[in-house]
């Protein structure tokens, strides 16, 4: 059972790459991409430029898509060309791009078009993107007539929008599609039939939304308005996300607003003495689904079905009401509350439900109560003031996902010893948490669930853990895993985590040092370096149990400066030495027979390759941006492959012994080569100019 748990763990690290199962990820220049039936998906720009330019191929396969998120996040990005090959570009390919001002197509691109710098459909049916930082006139944007849908988050971030006119056959409204714009006014018409979840969300300007009668967007929103049109001064979203009317104002005196005009909920909704609003859930129990506007006197007898905003900066949620228990925090009911600041749950809580408390940026400390068994995901997200979270009881048995995503300043958390399971994201973006105290009966870690936690120097592995997705790539601090000796299936050597047999190296802790080297350097200048973010460079040995490291084992360890391979490996992951920026040498063993998928790349200082008899085959990108790289060193004979696995052989010497095969095929006849001499060693380096006149 043991070693079946070990190659399956081990297989399933091997087949994911960068997020992706199943699909190997290759780099070109600044573009990582997947190749799936000889065309091309762009998974990721990895570059810095402002001005990008997507090829229309890559080693002569066509370039077809535009990946998920694969341009998000970029900030310096400012334009993009997208060439005639582009047929499909996927959700999030370019949100999130604070500098985008222009994104230009190839006129011959047959699924799409850029007018004026803005992203269209050929057809000009579906508004795409408009650029963040492309400027508009005062007047204001005037969407094309043609258009009849505008994709999620089209506008979001829009600098400059204070006005915008929509086309009469405008039929649909994407999610979020006017986020965080200035957009003061907007006029939905008659024939909008879909309207995305919190279109306006963080428009803090927006104080007019003038709606149709006959509106289907607004009907499906459960607001109706009868006779000609209303301006709303008072808007706000009901609990599943839709926009509806708090208060109107009619255009003309002979258009009365009453109370017919609003649908009811099937599920009645209440309110305490606070103002906090609930349902009553089959008779036995209560939902606290947030609050809730009341008209002012003469406006009106009945609570609308809403929310209120409101300035509350503590809440006391009550443990009964209508004599019945509270049991749940209903969803998304306190999301985007930034004035929060507390709030005292009773032992009564059974459900926290799924983002109930989201983006309550002001929320300091939670106290989960001793009954709670479910916190659903995103509960607690990018609620970034939030310095402690404490848990009461052990009824909880899992961390959902992202549930504490984007809490930057939690420092510590001890979780109950009920948790058998930290989900994917879990502690997402956590940057300054420096440690988390885990349970006995922890058993699974899931992907990513400590990504970006910066801080983090120590993790602990109890005795039962039986699987971890999260590879630790970005846990820049982490120096020591510790395993209890209990564990069945994990163990570790002097702080690096291993497989229980000691066959599968599994992850080397970014920040480790070797102590020995350095013995003579003080402690006080070792500080210097701390406090200068200088990293400390270090040398590792593989243990001589390992065959195996696994995929993404040593990625981004920037201090490493020197590893030695045993004799006995056999097998080295995709991206395991990833952007070990520091690495210097590396010497192959007989041993290994394939390089894997990008296992040296980016690692810009690696300038010597010595490579071991049986290895028969290199992957493409093995060595993709390693720059520095001027000698190869080959013991067997030559590959069939060449092309692919480095950047540029014209920087690169290969060194092949003299009874070697194949340095005279068509392959090889162009690279620059020389006999090696093995009992002579590798020859040095040539001693830089620089070194010449210091030692002078």
């Amino acid at each position: 059972m043991q070693k079946l748990f070990i190659f399956l763990f081990l297989f399933y690290s091997l087949s994911i790459i960068n997020g992706m199962d199943n699909e190997d990820w290759f780099t070109e220049k600044n573009f990582q991409y997947t190749l799936s039936e000889n065309k091309i998906t762009i998974r990721k720009y990895i570059g810095s430029s402002s001005i990008v330019r997507v090829p229309a191929e890559i080693n002569s396969y066509p370039v077809i898509c535009l990946g998920k998120e694969s341009f998000s996040n970029h900030l310096s990005l400012k334009k993009i060309s997208i060439p005639s090959s582009i047929t499909q570009i996927e959700n999030g390919a370019l949100w999130g791009c604070p500098k985008l001002a222009s994104i230009d197509v190839n006129p011959e691109n047959s699924s799409f078009c850029s007018i004026d710098g803005i992203l269209f459909d050929k057809n000009t049916n579906t508004l795409i993107l408009h650029p963040p930082q492309k400027h508009i006139k005062k007047t204001g944007y005037i969407v094309p007539d043609t258009v009849d849908t505008i994709s999620s988050q089209a506008f979001a971030f829009c600098s400059d929008l204070e006005h915008i006119t929509l086309p009469k056959n405008i039929k649909h409204i994407g999610d979020y599609v006017f986020q965080e714009t200035p957009l003061n006014k907007i006029e939905l018409p008659a024939r909008l039939q879909t309207l995305g979840i919190y279109p306006f969300i963080n428009c803090t300007n927006l104080i007019t939304i003038r709606i149709s009668s006959q509106c289907k967007a607004v009907i499906n929103s459960d607001a109706i308005f009868e006779g000609e049109k209303a301006d709303l001064t008072y808007w706000e979203y009901d609990k599943n996300g839709y926009l509806i009317a708090l208060e109107g104002y009619p255009i003309t005196s002979q258009f009365p607003l009453s109370e017919k005009f609003f649908v009811k909920k099937e599920e009645k909704l209440f309110v305490d003495k606070q103002g906090l609003s609930y349902s009553i859930k089959s008779n036995s129990f209560v939902s606290i689904t947030g609050y809730k506007y009341k008209y002012p006197a003469g406006k009106g007898k009945h609570m609308k079905t809403s929310h209120k905003k409101f300035n509350s900066k503590v809440i006391l949620i009550p443990s009964i009401l209508d004599g019945l228990p509270v049991t749940q925090i209903d969803k998304s009911a306190f999301f985007c509350r930034e004035t929060l600041e507390g709030i005292v749950l009773p032992e009564s809580i059974l459900s926290i439900n799924e983002t109930a408390f989201m983006y309550c940026t002001s929320l300091t400390n939670i106290i989960i109560p001793k009954n709670t068994t479910n916190i659903s995901m995103g509960a607690f997200r990018h609620c970034s003031s939030l310095t402690n979270v404490f848990f009461e009881g052990n009824s909880l048995r899992c961390i959902s996902p992202y549930t504490f995503d984007g809490c930057t300043n939690l420092t510590f958390v001890s979780l109950p010893a009920s948790i058998t399971n930290i989900c994917e994201g879990a502690f997402k973006n956590c940057s300054h948490i420096q440690s988390i105290l885990t349970g006995a009966d922890l058993a699974h870690i899931g992907k990513n669930a400590f990504e970006g936690c910066l801080n983090l120097t120590n993790m602990v592995i109890c005795s039962k853990l039986i699987s971890i997705d999260e590879s630790f790539e970005t846990c820049s601090s982490l120096e020591n895993f510790i395993v209890s000796t209990d564990n069945p299936f994990f163990t570790e050597e002097n702080g690096v985590l291993l497989s229980k047999d000691r066959e599968t190296l599994i992850r080397y802790p970014r920040s480790k040092r070797n102590h020995n080297y350095y013995a003579d350097i003080s402690e006080s200048d070792l500080d210097k370096k701390k406090d200068k973010e200088i990293p400390l460079l270090s040398c590792y040995s593989i243990p001589e149990t390992v065959t195996h490291i696994a995929a993404n084992a040593f990625s981004r360890s920037y201090g490493l400066t020197n590893i030695i391979l045993n004799k006995n490996l056999k097998q080295i992951g995709p991206f395991s030495f990833y952007m070990c920026t520091n690495l210097q040498e590396i010497h192959l063993p007989d041993s290994i027979s394939v390089i894997s998928p990008s296992s040296f790349s980016r690692c810009t200082h690696l300038h010597t390759v010595e490579i071991g008899s049986g290895v028969k085959y290199i992957h493409s990108n093995a060595f993709a941006g390693c720059r520095e790289i001027s000698r190869m060193f080959f013991h067997g004979d030559a590959l069939e492959n060449s092309k692919s696995y480095v950047d540029d052989w014209h920087r690169i010497t290969i060194y092949h012994t003299v009874d070697s095969k194949g340095w005279n095929s068509l392959e090889w006849r162009d690279k620059s080569k020389r006999l090696w001499i093995i009992e002579n060693g590798i020859p040095p380096l040539p001693i830089p100019e620089k070194k010449k006149e210091y030692n002078r």
